[in-house]
């Protein structure tokens, strides 16, 4: 998997940043939206991640790290058949996880 591993407050923060962008964009996500959409300050966002690009940059590695683990278990499979079936299992499993993220953020 790309990336290094987080902490879980990182872990969070990519969390919220996630739903936000998918919400607004990048240019319309701001340190202060994931801040209070996690009821912390600025400073705690701040103090994990220097800047937005730093969460956009962490965010892409830990998504592409996903899909990558996706296609190398499909590509292990002896069988286009099931080398597909594997992928598509595991891509439809990361959409239901972020839906389960999303969820969670709200309430």
């Amino acid at each position: 998997m790309l990336g290094n591993p987080r902490s879980a407050a990182q872990t969070r923060i990519l969390d919220a940043a996630l739903e936000l962008i998918a919400e607004h964009g990048v240019s319309g996500t701001s340190l202060q939206m994931i801040a209070d959409a996690l009821g912390v300050t600025k400073a705690a966002v701040y103090h994990q991640f220097k800047t937005k690009e730093a969460i956009v940059i962490a965010l892409t590695e830990r998504e592409l790290g996903q899909l990558e683990d996706a296609l190398e278990a499909a590509e292990a499979e002896g069988s286009p058949t099931r080398a597909r079936e594997v992928l598509l299992t595991r891509v439809i499993d990361m959409a239901v996880s972020r839906r389960r993220a999303a969820s969670t953020l709200q309430f």
